[in-house]
């Protein structure tokens, strides 16, 4: 390497270097973990050792404090809404093992590892895996993708914050259709992270939302915040569970909802 750059400048290229290198040696050869009741996933690049990270050990999205508020329920009806590559979904199946889990994700390249900690752990049956986007609406969009898949976007200018590698149109649906199409009268649990489309989504669930007891949301400012989300889901009888004052609607929060008692 050139000794005359900065030494910040050597130290980055260095560490972007060893990323690449890591993520080589994680493809080839897959992490494979265990979670709490013994699923099993595999990990193989960065950006899923950091999903995992934030599910199973710094756990973002907190089941045990909330269990309660989906009653007795041995196999709740979850919708986990921005899939990614299914952790969300081994979490679930991780506190609640008879669940009945229907993933959507529009990025072809992570549906066949949605299917894969399927079969990995004998979960067909109960494991739905949908190659779409929700949003408000249904037909079909422009998907945006970029180098990070826990990034891309139907918004191109939320995408855009890396560079776009790759523009799929893809099929669009809401969850209202969804579940009306399938049959499904109630949806204990919705987990709802879509980079910037979480109000539109929401507004094409108000009969999915009138019949969730829990919920999961990410908000990406400015193009869904805390207050705005807050504000429909009101509507639909969901309340915050956070204490104190509100998250300001320039973070980028995870936020829980519960049904109004």
């Amino acid at each position: 390497m050139d000794s005359s750059l900065p030494a910040r400048t050597r130290r980055s290229a260095l560490s972007r270097l060893g990323g690449h290198l890591r993520d080589l040696l994680i493809g080839a050869f897959p992490l494979e973990m265990r979670t709490a009741r013994g699923l099993t996933v595999r990990l193989r690049n960065r950006s899923e050792l950091s999903v995992y990270r934030n599910i199973f050990v710094e756990r973002v999205y907190p089941f045990e404090p909330h269990r309660s508020r989906l009653g007795s329920a041995e196999s709740p009806v979850v919708f986990d809404v921005g899939a990614n590559t299914g952790l969300f979904a081994a979490a679930v199946f991780d506190h609640w093992p008879k669940a009945q889990v229907h993933s959507f994700e529009p990025q072809p390249r992570l549906i066949p590892k949605l299917r894969e900690i399927a079969a990995l752990n004998g979960l067909e049956e109960r494991h739905f895996v949908n190659w779409c986007a929700i949003a408000g609406s249904a037909g079909e969009a422009k998907f945006y993708q970029n180098r990070n898949p826990i990034s891309a976007s139907l918004i191109q200018e939320k995408a855009a914050r890396r560079s776009i590698r790759h523009v799929d149109r893809v099929a669009v649906t809401t969850l209202d259709a969804y579940a009306e199409s399938r049959g499904i009268r109630r949806v204990d649990l919705l987990k709802l992270d879509v980079e910037g489309v979480e109000l539109d989504a929401l507004r094409g669930a108000p009969n999915v939302l009138g019949t969730v007891r829990l919920l999961f949301i990410e908000v990406h400012p400015p193009f869904s915040t805390f207050s705005a989300a807050s504000e429909l889901l009101g509507q639909a009888g969901l309340i915050s569970v956070a204490g104190g004052p509100p998250p300001d609607d320039t973070a980028q929060v995870n936020a829980v909802f519960c049904r109004r008692e």
